[in-house]
């Protein structure tokens, strides 16, 4: 994420953060890209009154990013990569918003195979091509799974440091 063209942070995929910048007063971009595929990217832009601490909550899940401003102002300008009415979510092609509701409390429901068909099934199945391993992965983005099983082995996926390939057997 940048601000004003300067680097403040990064969420990873599936992660939420509330990040705090204080502003001085007026017109600041604040600009988001995938560093996996410079194809997707997406800003809004902030209108700061007078100099302020703008604090926004930002999640990240599939190709969607939700921006939910705290404190401060977006503004509309023709020149702005998005579409953003004051005080909602930013939508634009590559990064859609997730309607969130920070009054309701979001259940940290753990799925196990008791409660959740789909990873009872997902658990049966041979092929390691299955389209329902996708599916699922798509719906359940961000949820914590449980179940019983070893970890027969653990390798960093490619070149990557903070991601892993797992191969885990079930009894």
């Amino acid at each position: 994420m940048y601000i004003d063209d300067e680097y403040v942070g990064f969420i990873s995929h599936g992660g939420n953060e509330t990040i705090e910048e204080k502003l001085e007063k007026g017109n600041h971009k604040i600009k988001f890209t995938n560093t996996e595929d410079s194809e997707v990217t997406g800003g809004v832009e902030i209108k700061v009154e007078k100099e302020e601490t703008y604090k926004m909550n930002l999640s990240c899940h599939s190709n969607e990013i939700s921006v939910e401003v705290l404190e401060g102002t977006l503004v509309e300008d023709e020149e702005s990569n998005v579409d953003v009415p004051e005080q909602e979510d930013t939508k634009t092609e590559d990064n859609k918003a997730i309607d969130e509701n920070p009054k309701e409390e979001v259940e940290n429901v753990i799925l196990t195979p008791d409660n959740c068909p789909e990873l009872e099934e997902l658990l049966t199945l041979k092929d390691e091509f299955d389209p329902k391993i996708s599916d699922f992965a798509s719906k359940y983005a961000g949820d914590k799974i449980e179940f019983d099983a070893n970890i027969a082995s653990m390798s960093y996926h490619e070149n990557y440091n903070t991601r892993f390939d797992f191969f885990d057997s079930w009894w």
